[in-house]
């Protein structure tokens, strides 16, 4: 959990067990699932275009800056062949944001 304080990624404090996904279940209980897709611009507007989001104890690096999505879909794919995949039914609903192939197109 101190990785992203060692390389200087902002991101909202983690649990070690849970990460920061008792953050998602927060906003689904008080807000209900509709408010899932501003989750994340929410934090955006706190941490900044690029912050580290725990799952557990994996991190996940979010952007929305496109220079950093440019340098990982184009210039160094082959770098970035085990991106997660998010199944279609866990986002809600369908967000408006890219999804993600693996390198074989599944």
């Amino acid at each position: 959990l101190k990785m992203p304080d060692e390389i200087g990624l902002p991101g909202p404090p983690a649990s070690l067990i849970h990460g920061n996904s008792r953050h998602f279940f927060d906003v689904v209980e008080q807000k209900g699932v509709e408010a899932t897709p501003f989750i994340f611009p929410e934090l955006e507007k706190i941490y900044g275009s690029t912050f580290g989001f725990y799952y557990g104890s994996y991190l996940d690096i979010v952007t929305t800056d496109p220079d950093i999505i440019k340098e990982v879909f184009i210039t160094q794919f082959g770098n970035f062949v085990a991106k997660k995949k998010v199944p279609i039914a866990m986002v809600y609903p369908l967000l408006d944001g890219l999804i993600q192939v693996d390198h074989v197109g599944s």
